[in-house]
């Protein structure tokens, strides 16, 4: 049985490139998307689920179906008038999630340089106080990242 992790804006740009790497090192992409400006077709590689970041119960119900421990967020904004408000309650929703459902690894990939300081300790104070691994990027990471990434949690890292 494949691993499964959850990719958070996975019918997006950067998300279905991130769905494309995990598929690649035999897992199983679990999209959650609301298509505002991601694109079904970009979902190739397992389930999508039309669903909001911040919807924390629904969200951690397609962990517990689908037995997820892993979320990668790949829908942060980076401009607009919402992007604090949006950017923070999509991720609280999220660590809420991961929390409820046993989640043990979050990442959250190119997050908005107007809000990593924001989002970084915010994902460091809940993965302290819930007992994940958290991690925040700045950047697009490359492709050895993701393929080091997967490996690592396939081993229990």
């Amino acid at each position: 049985m494949k691993n499964s992790v959850l990719v958070i804006g996975g019918a997006g740009r950067l998300g279905s490139l991130v769905c494309a790497k995990a598929a690649e090192q035999n897992w199983q992409p679990v999209v959650i998307d609301n298509l505002s400006t991601g694109q079904s077709e970009r979902v190739r590689f397992g389930p999508l689920v039309k669903a909001e970041a911040k919807e924390s119960a629904r969200i951690s119900r397609s962990m517990k179906e689908y037995n997820i421990r892993h979320v990668i967020h790949c829908a942060m904004i980076s401009e607009g008038e919402n992007i604090f408000s949006q950017n923070i309650e999509n991720t609280l929703g999220l660590i809420q999630a991961l929390r409820d459902a046993g989640g043990t690894h979050f990442v959250i990939s190119a997050s908005s340089p107007k809000t990593y300081s924001m989002i970084e300790q915010i994902t460091k104070d809940c993965a302290t106080t819930y007992g994940f691994n958290g991690k925040v990027l700045n950047s697009s990471p490359n492709e050895a990242f993701w393929t080091k990434l997967f490996s690592d949690w396939s081993k229990g890292v």
